[in-house]
This record gives C-alpha cells, structure tokens and sequence, in this order.
C-alpha cells in the first residue's frame, strides 16, 4: 500500500477527473489524502479519503477570479500570473506543512498547481507525477507556441516559423512571468527554468488526459508522458425531462450545443446557434450549464433545452456537437466520435479549436461570438462531409486503446513503488507506439 498525496485545483474540469484518480487508487489499496480547496472538502471526504485544504495558497487562490475572456499575449500572461505564479509560495507552504505532519510515498500533482513538486528536487518530497488535464504543452519547437491558437504549418518553412514564435513567445512575451516564477525557485534553491513548461513537467511521470491522435506533431515527446485517454469517470444523476423520448427515438441528426459550465452567457452561442438552425430538418439539444432555461427566452420549435444533462446520456444520441472548446467536452464527444464546430477563445480555448479542424474532426470558427449563419454553415458542412466524421472516429480509436482514470492509476503506482521515471515503449524518433 502506497501513501498518495493528491494536489488538486478545484474547478470542476480538473477537480472530477482528478477525484476519479483519486478513487482508483483508493480502490487499488491505496492511501489517499487530496489537497485542494475547502469548498471540496465534503465530496472529498464522501468518497473515502483524508483532506487537507489550501492554507497559506487560499488567499492567492481566493482572487483568481472566475476566468479569462481573451487569448491576447496581455490576457494569457495575465492568467499565467494569477493562476501559476501567484499561488505557488502558499503551495510549497502547505505541502510543506503537510508532509511533515504525514509523509506521503507518492506526490501526484495538478499542472494548474505550481511549487509542490519543486519540493522533490530540494530533496524534501517523495517522487511526483504531473497531471495535466489541459491541452498538452511543451517546449517542442516542431509545434507553435502554446496560449495562442496559433495554427500549426509542416515543411522546413513551417517548422522555421513555428520554432521563431516559439522562441518569442517563451523568451520575450513571457520573460517578466519567468523572472517571477524562477525567483521564487531560487528562494528554494532551486536553479531557474529555461521555459514554463519545464518548471511544471515533473522528470518521472506526467500523466496526460486525452489523445496524442488529437494533437499537433511533435519531433519528440519526453519519454515519461503518457497520453490515457479520457479521465473522468464521474456519472452524475440523471432524471429525463418529458422530451428525452424524441432525442432517444429521434430520426432526425441531433445537434448538441453547450458552453460548458462556466462562461454560460447563453447570447454567445446557445442561443445563436439555435436560432442558425431554426428552420432545418435537425433536433437542437442546448444545455444552459447551470442557468434556468427561462433565460433563454423563447426557442424554436425544433430545439430542447435542459440546465444540464449528463454526457454520458446525451452523446451516444448527438450527431454533432457546437461548444466554446473545453478540453473536457472536447474529449468526451471526440471520445464517441461526434465532429465538432468550436468557438472559443479564452483559456486554452483557442488550441483546443486549432487541433480539432487540424485533425478533420471539426472546424474552428475563430471566434467566441459566431453569427447565425457562420454557425449553420458549419454544421451543415459537418453533417454532410463524412471526412469530419472519419476524423472524430480516428481520435475515437485512440482514445478507446487507453484506460483514462485506471491506467492513471496504475502508472502512479508503478511511480510509488519503483521511486524512478515511468517511461513508456517509443519509436526510434522518440514518439509513443500506437500499439
């Protein structure tokens, strides 16, 4: 039995799959204490494990603030700052704390939480894995700069632009985020890191939500990052309103649209979208993400509305999906090879988008406010296109090799117990095998 202490960011898109983790592992024998957020604590406690809550970090995680709604340089240094390097001190504080009081055999750590895994390299940590429920990112110059949308471009003329804009990006535009982040970890005694990823990607084990199927090439991907699949395993309860029957028993496509459940301003997309499609022959299933439906005003005949209902009862019905880019609604329509049309731009958004329509899985609008026929002209092209579809299957397969939450496990067991790097099989060029 391993002793697993989890650092966890509570938002709902990394606090599920990473409580999925959590109880696998608890269910493999181990012992499990999450840190993250008092607001957690009682779904935490519920399912079976100790908690400990953000002490010295709570206050810099207090003015966070509820999200970003830009991709500009500005903006996305902005949120590097407020959500990476102003927290980290109260981090390296608590865990610090924490392990004194109870020593851990494994550390299993959030990206979104930076400093606890420095504590390894100072020799006062056990080993550590990253988690990484985002968009995978890297210093890989073969890919653009992650933060940006920025499309990828192959051949000699593409990998020169896209190694430039990296180099930019990672040694101008977040020069002043490097110099704070590297001078707390000389406060450490820790050498400074060359780029941001760097000083959040542990050595041993970085476990990696998604598909490799769905992202950029790279030229060589670090030998302990594993890709698993989908992560959250939760399953919320489902109660179907009185029309759950025409989506069941619909012939006509059904076409999902959803902004996720945090930038829920319904005038964005929800109710555009619904609008675009009011008079084709298709069945619009749009979820508010929490609102009460009345805010949406009066819908079309064709479309149903619901606060939330669950993915895992709605996708094997949709036919195509509209959404604002999360990563997690991303991977789960991809994961039932639904195509997607993506309009985002905040957060990871933009990349999220990017890889979709690089991959044929979908297109990309480039912008979080699409007009009505924008929107009707990209689905249309989706449902009657078959390569979009064929492309969402492609990363379906992918994802359907992994395990997600089970296979996360189980690498961080392997971690606990063997104390040096998790690496996986490669190819002589230094990717994964795809079998």
């Amino acid at each position: 039995m391993a002793r697993v202490l989890i650092c966890g960011f509570p938002q709902p898109g990394h606090f599920r799959p990473m409580l999925s983790i959590a109880r696998r592992l608890l269910s493999r024998g181990h012992e499990v204490c999450y840190y993250t957020s008092g607001i957690r604590e009682e779904e935490v406690r519920a399912a079976g494990m100790d908690f400990e809550p953000f002490r010295s970090a709570a206050a810099a995680f207090d003015e966070l603030g509820a999200g970003f709604t830009s991709s500009s340089v500005k903006d996305v240094k902005d949120m590097i700052r407020r959500v990476v390097v102003a927290p980290a001190a109260g981090y390296i504080a608590d865990i610090s704390d924490v392990l004194r009081r109870r020593p851990a055999d494994v550390l299993v750590v959030d990206l979104a939480i930076t400093g606890p895994g420095w504590l390894y390299e100072t020799g006062n940590a056990p080993p550590w894995a990253t988690v990484n429920l985002a968009l995978y990112a890297d210093s890989d110059p073969n890919a653009p700069p992650f933060g940006l949308g920025m499309r990828f471009r192959s051949g000699t003329y593409g990998r020169m632009r896209n190694g430039t804009l990296r180099w930019i990006v990672d040694r101008i535009f977040f020069r002043e985020v490097m110099t704070e982040l590297n001078a707390l970890r000389r406060s450490h005694g820790l050498e400074p890191a060359a780029v941001l990823s760097a000083a959040t990607m542990s050595p041993l084990l970085y476990v990696q939500a998604g598909s490799l199927a769905a992202e950029y090439p790279r030229r060589r991907i670090p030998p302990q990052v594993h890709f698993v699949g989908v992560i959250d395993e939760s399953r919320d309860r489902f109660d179907p309103p009185q029309w759950w029957h025409e989506v069941a028993e619909s012939t006509r496509p059904v076409v999902h649209v959803t902004q996720g459940t945090v930038a829920t301003q319904a005038e964005s997309l929800l109710i555009p979208a619904m609008r675009a499609l009011a008079d084709d022959d298709v069945l619009v299933v749009a979820t508010t993400g929490g609102p009460d439906v009345a805010t949406l005003g009066a819908v079309p005949r064709n479309a149903r509305v619901a606060p939330l209902i669950p993915h895992s009862a709605l996708l094997p019905h949709v036919t195509v999906m509209i959404t604002n880019g999360g990563y997690g609604a991303m991977q789960t329509a991809l994961a039932h090879g639904i195509p997607l049309v993506m309009a985002g731009t905040s957060e990871d958004k933009p990349d999220a988008c990017a890889r979709v329509e690089y991959v044929g899985a979908g297109i990309d609008l480039r912008t979080a406010t699409p007009d009505d026929a924008s929107i009707r002209d990209a689905v249309l092209r989706v449902l009657h296109d078959p390569r979009f579809r064929a492309g969402a299957e492609t990363v379906a397969a992918d994802l359907a090799r992994h395990h997600g939450a089970a296979e996360a496990a189980a690498l961080i067991e392997n971690l606990a117990a063997a104390r040096r790097p998790v690496l996986r099989q490669e190819h002589g060029d230094g990717t994964p095998r795809a079998g």
